[in-house]
């Protein structure tokens, strides 16, 4: 069994998973002080302290469903001799190429998520896709219209670009 291939890797997935906490713990302390006020919630601190915690075991869920791929990845480097040490380095870039598009997509659906919360006053659900049933054209063209979607578009750009 090849367990330094194995700790590698992990050590590789442990990061996506806390740079993946600290983003969905960023965006839920924006929606808080956008949209909440914390003067407010001041006689709720302790209860305030609990809704994050279980927001924190929420956004774990969401993280370890991402993660599948890398850590059944990560198995198979178990099992692998050393020999194929090739297979290792292959295995970085694969997780690079995986989780790139995925943390991608995420940073999106909050984003997507945020602006949904600011017209709607609650979060991402089925209405999202009633798009598909109303003007779907007209749609698009005010969300195109109303919102910084080039902006957003290229600062996520951007970001992804310098984790090169």
């Amino acid at each position: 069994m090849n367990f330094n291939s194995f700790n590698r890797f992990l050590c590789k997935i442990v990061p996506l998973y806390v740079l993946g906490v600290l983003v969905f713990m960023i965006f839920r302390v924006l929606l808080m002080t956008c949209f909440g006020s914390y003067s407010d919630l001041r006689p709720f601190l302790r209860d305030l302290f609990f809704a994050y915690i279980v927001g924190l075991r929420y956004d774990t869920i969401v993280l370890a469903y991402v993660m599948v791929l890398p850590i059944l990845v990560a198995l198979v480097l178990l099992f692998v001799p050393k020999k194929f040490i090739a297979l290792e380095s292959f295995s970085n870039r694969v997780l690079f190429f995986y989780a790139v598009p995925v943390y991608f997509i995420l940073l999106w659906v909050l984003i997507i998520d945020f602006y949904f919360f600011k017209f709607f006053q609650s979060h991402l659900n089925l209405l999202a896709f009633g798009i598909i049933e109303d003007d779907t054209k007209a749609v698009l063209r005010s969300v195109w219209t109303d919102y910084p979607i080039v902006r957003i578009g290229i600062a996520i750009t951007v970001c992804f670009l310098g984790l090169r």
